[in-house]
């Protein structure tokens, strides 16, 4: 075998791993999606250099899991990490950055560290902006996100204008309803209560 052929299996096996990782998550097993996201790290830091952007994707995976079973310190750290390599790899109006910002902004919310997590889903707007069109779910999400943000700091106005937006391109994607749709129009109607 070339040195070529084993890395392609080595990166074969780390995608194999993300991907039973991700299933595992998605089904709520997390023990199993923390054992397989650790072991595509595992390999992908091994063979692979250490800006790689698959790297960043295992980094920002094991990030999302940690958040999921309340482990926020490590949370937090993966997602910078995956982060560091986005900006310096991918650049500074790359989606992938703009989910990285959004769920570093996440973590931040459950930290309840509120203007932190403002700054970062600020930047995953300014990025979704730039790069989708103005109905892309994407968008909905951050700016959902952004009104939630704004209602838990009491700024009101600014939590009504990004609900609206929010639910406006949820309505124009999903005319026939869908459940983020539902979950935006329950916060809208907490925020219209204030």
């Amino acid at each position: 075998e070339t040195a070529c052929e084993n890395l392609n299996e080595y990166t074969n096996v780390a995608t194999l791993s993300n991907n039973l990782s991700e299933i595992y998550r998605a089904m709520g097993q997390l023990p199993e999606a923390l054992t397989y996201q650790q072991k595509a790290i595992s390999i992908v830091e091994q063979v692979l250099a250490q800006n790689h952007p698959d790297l960043a994707t295992s980094y920002s995976n094991l990030s999302i899991i940690y958040q999921t079973i309340g482990q926020l310190p490590e949370a937090l750290s993966y997602q910078q990490k995956a982060i560091a390599i986005r900006e310096q790899v991918l650049g500074e109006n790359h989606p992938d950055l703009a989910a990285s910002y959004n769920n570093l902004s996440g973590i931040y919310q459950a930290m309840e560290q509120l203007p932190e997590a403002l700054t970062y889903q600020h930047k995953a707007i300014a990025i979704r902006e730039q790069i989708l069109n103005n109905n892309h779910p994407a968008l909905a999400t951050s700016c959902g996100n952004m009104a939630y943000l704004y209602y838990e700091t009491k700024q009101i106005n600014q939590a009504k204008d990004y609900i609206a937006r929010a639910v406006a391109i949820l309505k124009h994607n999903f005319p026939n309803g869908h459940p983020n749709l539902t979950a935006m129009l329950q916060l809208q109607e907490r925020i219209n209560k204030m």
